[in-house]
């Protein structure tokens, strides 16, 4: 009789990927040991929490004796613990930057995907991205662990867009799409931006103050916004 074990390619069996084990009328009593290894790769395998299982078949069959033969395959669960953790790393994840600056930071994945990655970041309308308003960056199994930059510029526009004092946030959020389950499933942390407001909504009268005698010549004086309104 023989016992067929698959690995399901996520554990070795006696160092093997497979393993057979054969029984016959002198040894069908004596247990065989299996040595059960998770393989340690760098891809995360769990759509949530950190472990996810795996069904070891023991397809059985015997040449002579029609009765194992036909029996049914056995199964052995067994749950694996990750070690991987599937992420969009951004370094560093906040930036402090006046309206007009430039700057940089890096895009990586956290584990190895099992198929490409499009990663998304939008401007909000208010950066450019690599010079875009929209960025899309590709990861793959070959590049998954390198960083990609991205050239960050603030839009210097002539609208007060900070409410309280002179600077206000802005999220840049990052999405994952791939046909890898796990990292279709990802919300990725966003990054940070605390932007330093140039400009100052206000009114600004010209001249500041003015000289009227009663029955003399008109004064005049002009009336204008300091910045951009939205509306």
């Amino acid at each position: 009789v023989t016992v067929a074990i698959n690995g399901q390619g996520q554990v070795t069996l006696n160092n093997q990927s497979t393993l057979n084990l054969t029984f016959t009328p002198a040894n069908w009593n004596i247990p065989q040991s299996v040595n059960v290894e998770a393989i340690d790769d760098q891809i995360d395998e769990t759509v949530s929490g950190s472990s996810y299982s795996v069904a070891l078949n023991h397809a059985i069959s015997s040449i002579n004796d029609p009765i194992y033969n036909t029996l049914t395959p056995v199964s052995l669960p067994v749950t694996i613990i990750e070690n991987d953790v599937a992420a969009v790393v951004l370094t560093p994840a906040s930036l402090a930057l006046n309206e007009g600056d430039t700057a940089t930071y890096t895009v990586r994945l956290g584990s190895q995907p099992t198929a490409e990655v499009i990663v998304t970041i939008n401007g909000q309308g208010q950066v450019e991205l690599n010079g875009q308003a929209t960025l899309t960056l590709t990861f793959t199994a070959a590049n998954w662990n390198i960083n990609q930059t991205v050239s960050l510029t603030v839009i210097d526009d002539q609208i007060d867009e900070s409410p309280v004092g002179n600077v206000y946030a802005v999220t840049l959020a990052h999405s994952a799409s791939s046909t890898d389950p796990v990292y279709n499933a990802l919300t990725p942390a966003p990054l940070t931006l605390t932007i330093t407001e140039t400009e100052s909504a206000g009114v600004t009268l010209t001249p500041t103050t003015l000289t009227v005698a009663e029955g003399g010549a008109a004064a005049s004086y002009t009336v204008v916004l300091t910045s951009q309104p939205t509306a």
